[in-house]
């Protein structure tokens, strides 16, 4: 499904979903990257609980991360709790081996 599909910083995705209960299992299929700007929004009545979703390297193996980054209401509007850099909160590659090479 997602190989045709582009997850990477030139595309902003906001997936809305009535579920509450999605863990990284429910998005492991998706070609998602450390550099992807995926953002699902779960909904409770009026509240909207928002969630950057990534994953440190898709094609090496890695394990989707499901981050609470805020949340969003009619009478509050927008509240982000995610203040850091994206790359410097997603720097943790939990272990993966990197393929380098040097010239």
């Amino acid at each position: 499904f997602s190989d045709g599909l582009k997850f990477n910083e030139s595309y902003y995705w906001l997936v809305l979903s009535k579920q509450t209960n999605l863990s990284s299992d429910y998005f492991g299929t998706l070609n998602l990257n450390v550099a992807s700007e995926f953002t699902l929004a779960s909904r409770t009545e009026d509240e909207f609980h928002l969630y950057d979703v990534y994953n440190p390297s898709y094609r090496h193996g890695g394990l989707v991360r499901v981050i609470h980054k805020g949340w969003w209401t009619p009478g509050s509007r927008l509240k982000d709790e995610l203040n850091e850099y994206k790359y410097i909160r997603r720097a943790d590659l939990d272990g993966l081996t990197l393929n380098l090479s040097l010239v």
